[in-house]
């Protein structure tokens, strides 16, 4: 299995690597080639007793309080020829404000 890791160079220092999944398996080495090894068997020794799988979980949708949200909706009725018509009239009604 592939996994990502992060690799950091270090100044001075060598390098440290982190698995994405796993930030808190941390390993650092003098050299990246060395490094590539040691998180390697870092991750194959986390792995040995565990395993990745996936769940589904139901998502309660907090309730919106927005005062604008009991008007979302009231336009979808109308036919577009109208709605077109409406926001022309607006427009016109506008620009003559305007002048």
């Amino acid at each position: 299995m592939q996994y990502d890791v992060l690799l950091t160079k270090i100044p001075g220092n060598g390098y440290v690597a982190r698995p994405f999944l796993w930030p808190e398996l941390t390993v650092s080495d003098a050299t990246e080639a060395d490094l590539m090894t040691r998180i390697q068997q870092a991750v194959t020794e986390f792995m040995v007793n565990s395993r990745v799988v996936q769940i589904n979980a139901p998502v309660e949708a907090e309730p919106v309080d927005d005062p604008w949200l009991r008007y979302a909706g009231i336009w979808a009725d109308v036919p577009a020829d109208e709605w077109e018509q409406y926001l022309a009239d607006v427009a016109a009604a506008r620009q003559a404000m305007n002048q």
